[in-house]
């Protein structure tokens, strides 16, 4: 198993069998050099209706006939313009060729906003927010979407058979919990490993990492501070 970060939100986890894409947003990240042609993807995972999180997905669903994983209300609003759809909702788990994926709690918002004729926006309603529990090749990757921290991550945790792996959590404050949250977040995950994102990537998510990056390096958690482009492999030893 191979983790790439493209940058922001997104990123690719490469399995034996199968290529898991999550939240692409490629054309209007200013730290990818990607294009959307070199992205390949067999399911892609949607978080929620957000432009950087929503992103490219029709392009490159349509490109890669992927299978687009997505909250109800998304996936509803995807049903014609993408091929293949499949809709959850929170607690909802599937079983696939290559293990199991069930959609989780996230505490954000999510919408789409389209601008009309007039030039003004048009707000779609997009449903739940959401993030996902990946159990594959023998680990369980905990992948957060934007999300507030919130009480039910130990749910998160003991819903899982030897604890998370993989956590890849949001940092950035604002629009989701920041550095102290996400210290509470971890807390209650407990993940063996930590991959932070959604921060840096513009002005409003900017933040100071020094200290978050000690504190969870004091917890004896290993912190993969990835970079935008950047692939890591997954190694049993974990």
């Amino acid at each position: 198993m191979k983790i790439e970060f493209i940058g922001h939100s997104t990123f690719v986890i490469y399995l034996s069998s199968k290529i898991l894409l999550f939240d692409p947003f490629i054309k209007n990240n200013p730290f990818v050099s990607k294009k959307i042609s070199d992205i390949y993807a067999d399911y892609i995972l949607l978080s929620h209706g957000h432009d950087d999180h929503l992103g490219d997905t029709i392009k490159i669903a349509k490109k890669n006939k992927a299978n687009v994983l997505a909250p109800f209300e998304l996936g509803m609003y995807l049903k014609n313009k993408c091929k293949n759809i499949t809709k959850l909702d929170l607690g909802g788990e599937l079983e696939f060729d290559f293990g199991k994926i069930k959609m989780v709690k996230a505490v954000h918002s999510s919408s789409i906003i389209k601008k009309t004729i007039f030039n003004t926006n048009k707000i779609i309603y997009a449903g739940n927010a959401c993030g996902y529990l990946i159990n594959t090749e023998g680990k369980t990757i905990y992948y957060s979407g934007d999300t507030a921290v919130f009480k039910d991550m130990e749910l998160i945790k003991n819903s899982t058979v030897s604890g998370i792996d993989i956590a890849i959590i949001s940092i950035g404050g604002r629009y989701t919990m920041g550095p102290d949250d996400a210290l509470r977040a971890i807390d209650m995950l407990s993940p063996k490993k930590i991959i932070p994102m959604h921060y840096n990537t513009f002005p409003a998510i900017s933040i100071k990492t020094d200290q978050l990056f000690k504190e969870i390096k004091d917890r004896n958690i290993e912190l993969l501070d990835m970079r935008p482009g950047q692939t890591i492999e997954v190694i049993d030893s974990m």
